[in-house]
């Protein structure tokens, strides 16, 4: 291709995801960097920038997107082109069924029946209705099942909706079209899914095998725990209720490494489990009552889950990457608790490789301030912090591209740590988190550094800028450890 935006280039630089996915580039002499966006999309990211004798295989373009190699001054290269595959035929998978809903109760605010061309599921314990209709076919997913269900549209478009049956708005969780796939999570429990159209479609389901709760622990002798009163000092920003905080709150052990942290509070115990460990814990209330939340940690409302009395129990499934699970209520409970076992710690002295980053701006003041890019080491969640603890527009919370939340922002245990950049190039900072001053040490293939904070300072970040483009580092004398 030749052509962005409004610009016609002089050659075809602009290669097609299509051929561009498989393509390895080696420069040979100068440097050059390698682009990838959609041709109408005013900025292209940064896959690598490469040096004499250095490659990269392209991989991950999206559909439509294209793929540029471009430097400041000349460069020699050499390319290896992929052999496209060819899109399988439309029509290969299941069609939509004409669903009409019928008023058999109330509210129907659609009128007396509504059409819309759906999925029609084949689980059991799918439903037929939504408010007041009642549907033709059971086009209604309930979470516990749509929760790792992989949707795919082999013709036509389709919107992927979810929410309550009672609730008349359902959320857009994705538009499929063209052989695209996506992947459903973090549906509540009681949420239900639908696949909908105005007009016919094809497409294929993979349906996860259901998770069944375990059954209660009979053991008498097993002990019941009491809750805590948790304390929440602010430390940061947001801190929207105040100096301090408070609440009875099940405290997780500390072998499952809760965070001790929400918005700009620092807690007195480690009252939120990171999902990739609540998924699949059993909560059960042997006295009083508590409710148990889930939401991300630089969220302020978390949704209520359930509300327990003495002899509930509840299985959690379904977080979301990122969010978190709380366990609270305004007097003393007493529990029983069945947690998965801890994932492996990742292994110090490897490669580690840095992942694409955008610093958000999530604050009332934001005024819609754009993103900042780059590249970061990505740590442990229960390690490092995902926020830089600043004030204003200043204060940014850290995503991948696909939107999860990521934890670049090490804490003390990062002093002593020694890093070695294997490949690209790397920035380390260190500073007094939430500060506006920092000191910075730029690094170079073959080049280490080891960490020394000073005080005040108290973390490190370990980065690239969007034109730099990724890069890794090796680290030894480095062993995450739980945020205090």
């Amino acid at each position: 291709m030749s052509d962005r935006l409004g610009y016609v280039t002089s050659e075809t630089i602009y290669l097609p995801a299509v051929v561009a996915n498989g393509t390895t580039i080696t420069i040979q002499t100068g440097t050059a960097a390698l682009f990838a966006g959609a041709p109408n999309a005013a900025t292209h990211r940064t896959l690598a920038t490469l040096g004499s004798g250095a490659s990269y295989a392209v991989s991950g373009l999206a559909q439509g997107e294209v793929l540029s190699v471009q430097g400041y001054t000349d460069f020699t290269y050499q390319i290896i082109l992929s052999e496209p595959s060819l899109p399988e035929p439309p029509g290969t998978g299941v069609a939509s069924a004409l669903v009409t809903g019928t008023c058999t109760g109330s509210p129907c605010p659609l009128g007396a029946s509504v059409s819309v061309h759906a999925v029609v599921w084949p689980a059991a314990e799918a439903v037929d209705h939504w408010i007041g209709y009642t549907a033709s076919e059971a086009m209604f997913l309930p979470s516990e099942l749509a929760n790792g269900a992989v949707i795919s549209v082999d013709s036509g478009t389709a919107m992927l909706f979810a929410g309550f049956s009672g609730s008349v708005d359902h959320r857009v969780l994705a538009t499929l079209s063209g052989s695209n796939s996506y992947v459903v999570q973090g549906l509540a429990p009681g949420e239900v899914l639908s696949v909908r159209s105005g007009e016919g479609f094809t497409y294929q389901i993979d349906l996860p095998t259901p998770q069944l709760p375990p059954e209660p622990d009979e053991d008498e002798d097993e002990e019941s725990l009491a809750s805590a009163s948790v304390s929440g000092a602010c430390v940061g920003s947001p801190c929207p209720y105040g100096p301090s905080v408070s609440a009875h709150a099940l405290v997780w052990p500390s072998s499952a490494q809760p965070l001790h942290r929400w918005l700009g509070y620092s807690l007195s115990s480690g009252a939120y489990l990171p999902s990739r460990v609540a998924n699949g814990t059993f909560v059960m209330l042997d006295s009083g009552s508590a409710t148990l939340y889930a939401g991300l940690p630089t969220h302020s409302n978390h949704r209520p889950l359930a509300t327990l009395s003495a002899g509930g129990s509840y299985f959690v499934q379904g977080l979301a990457s990122g969010e978190v699970l709380s366990v609270q209520s305004s007097a003393a409970f007493t529990y029983r608790i069945d947690v998965p076992q801890m994932p492996p710690v990742p292994p110090g002295g490897e490669s580690m490789e840095s992942v694409a980053a955008s610093w958000r701006c999530e604050t009332f003041g934001c005024n819609n301030s754009p993103d900042w890019n780059g590249t970061v080491i990505n740590w442990p969640y229960w390690s490092a912090y995902s926020d830089n603890a600043r004030t204003g527009d200043q204060l940014r919370t850290v995503y991948s591209s696909s939107g999860a939340l990521l934890y670049p922002y090490m804490g003390p245990w990062a002093n002593g740590c020694e890093v070695t950049v294997t490949s690209g190039t790397a920035l380390i900072v260190e500073w007094q988190r939430g500060s506006n001053v920092w000191r910075e040490k730029w690094l170079g293939p073959g080049d280490t550094h080891v960490i020394n904070l000073t005080a005040p300072e108290d973390g490190v970040l370990i980065e690239s800028d969007d034109w730099q483009g990724g890069f890794s580092v090796s680290v030894r004398n480095c062993t995450p450890q739980p945020l205090p």
